[in-house]
């Protein structure tokens, strides 16, 4: 459960599935109907409309140590620098985050109550996407370690001032799972180049069937 007195109001769709209540005069949005609440050193994660998912690591008492501009820029990366905020610029205009559960060998961390559009991605692309991530964890599960929540939050603020950001090879899910797991890496990057390498090897493998069938031809 995270409060923001400067929390927009609801809308009705909001009330009737139990996503919000009133407490006097603060507002208190639960992240999910069953309120799972994150935990020191929790990686939670939040969907910036259909574009992306933010990363951050929850230090407690409605802090989050994550990379972003903060609250006076919202070009993606620009000015960004790892820092301790408030949930309220964490969350930004989206009402409600997720934790990502990791499991003890290496792998795509879980979020819990993912959205239904990250089940529909996962569950079509998937299968898809099979050998790739089988060769990135033939990669990785020997870097693998699962750091404990007081050394997550200890390794995000060693990182506190850095300014290195980079969409593609640096960015706040980077930095997010560094912190727990050791391994500097975006799986929202890595799902967008293996669609591009899937692509371009099945468009390779059409091409060149048609040009075989022309010589038969």
């Amino acid at each position: 459960m995270w409060r923001n007195d400067e929390m927009k109001l609801p809308d009705f769709g909001d009330i009737f599935s139990g996503n919000f209540f009133a407490l006097g005069d603060e507002q208190i949005y639960l992240k999910e109907q069953n309120d799972i609440n994150a935990e020191y050193g929790d990686v939670i994660c939040v969907r910036k409309g259909l574009q992306y998912k933010h990363f951050g690591i929850y230090a407690g008492n409605g802090r989050v140590i994550h990379y972003s501009p903060g609250k006076t820029n919202k070009i993606i990366g620009f000015g960004s620098t790892i820092h301790e905020a408030d949930m309220g610029e964490f969350m930004g205009d989206a009402d409600r985050y997720h934790v990502c559960v990791f499991a003890s060998e290496y792998g795509r961390p879980e979020e819990v109550n993912a959205s239904e559009i990250d089940k529909l991605k996962t569950n079509f692309l998937g299968p898809l996407l099979a050998v790739p991530e089988l060769i990135r964890k033939k990669t990785n599960e020997g870097k693998y370690h699962l750091y404990s929540p007081e050394e997550t939050v200890a390794r995000a603020r060693s990182k506190i001032g850095e300014k290195s950001y980079n969409l593609f090879t640096h960015n706040c899910e980077h930095f997010a799972l560094w912190c727990k797991t050791g391994i500097d890496e975006s799986h929202q990057i890595n799902h967008w180049k293996d669609i591009l390498a899937v692509g371009m090897v099945a468009g390779i493998a059409l091409y060149g069937g048609k040009r075989q069938m022309e010589k038969m031809l």
